[in-house]
């Protein structure tokens, strides 16, 4: 079958039905609970690097991996997409999150090209809170860009991808528009819970809305080092149990 055909069963949990956006490691998809029916948006990501959680030289990035989607889930905040669940099928990582009805911003910008300023302004406002529960939970996101952020019919703006900033780390693994890249991940720095890359992605995605030709510019981050491969398999690893959502 195909690996754009519809109506594909992911580790016996999500039914894939329709592609909504194409990305630069994958296929985001409008998907569906197995159990329950609920919908989903499930991400698609083919690593030239073949995941295995089960081989020993990986089996600890893939357990940060799901200890961050974890903590992740239990987050409730209006300003972000909740994300569900990471899973690793047959060499493929799937990352099944909330199903919002909106346009990513740069789809926005495409089709109406600048934003007025002040809207801007309380789009900037709503991503910086999102950002503040997000490393009050210890959670860092390393890859906010237009594409990141959605816009909802009444304006709003809602943040997808916080919990996957290991799983952005992965050898192969899309690390985000180069313009967008903070000083550290440029430099290949560890990041922490509190990084520059989440003001400095929001600030330069805010001048983006504003006058989308004067994008900025970065150096070219370093190529990441090569992963042990091996034969791969379906794998959801074991988790602790979620922390309690900021109050």
């Amino acid at each position: 079958m195909s690996p754009d055909a519809a109506e594909r069963l992911v580790a016996g949990r999500w039914t894939l039905h329709t592609a909504l956006r194409r990305g630069p490691s994958g296929v985001i998809w409008r998907a569906a609970e197995v159990s329950g029916g609920r919908p989903l948006a499930v991400e698609e990501l083919r690593l030239p690097a073949r995941p295995d959680p089960e081989e020993a030289g990986q089996a600890a990035r893939w357990q940060r991996v799901a200890d961050e989607a974890w903590a992740a889930a239990a987050l409730d905040h209006p300003g972000l997409v909740r994300l569900d669940d990471v899973v690793v099928e047959d060499g493929v990582v799937y990352v099944a999150s909330e199903l919002v009805d909106a346009r990513t911003l740069d789809e926005l910008i495409a089709r109406h090209g600048p934003l007025p300023v002040r809207r801007v302004a309380r789009l900037g406002l709503e991503l910086l809170d999102a950002l503040e529960v997000a490393h009050a939970a210890g959670l860092a996101h390393l890859d906010l860009r237009p594409a990141c952020v959605l816009v909802a019919a009444d304006g709003g703006a809602r943040l997808a991808g916080v919990g996957l900033a290991t799983l952005r780390g992965t050898p192969g693994a899309d690390r985000g528009t180069t313009a967008f890249l903070a000083p550290e991940q440029v430099r290949g720095d560890p990041a922490g819970p509190q990084p520059t890359s989440g003001p400095w992605g929001r600030s330069c995605s805010l001048q983006l809305r504003v006058s989308p030709r004067s994008q900025p510019t970065a150096a070219t981050p370093p190529r990441p080092p090569s992963s042990p491969t091996g034969p791969g398999s379906s794998f959801t690893p074991a988790r602790s149990p979620p922390p309690s959502p900021p109050s």
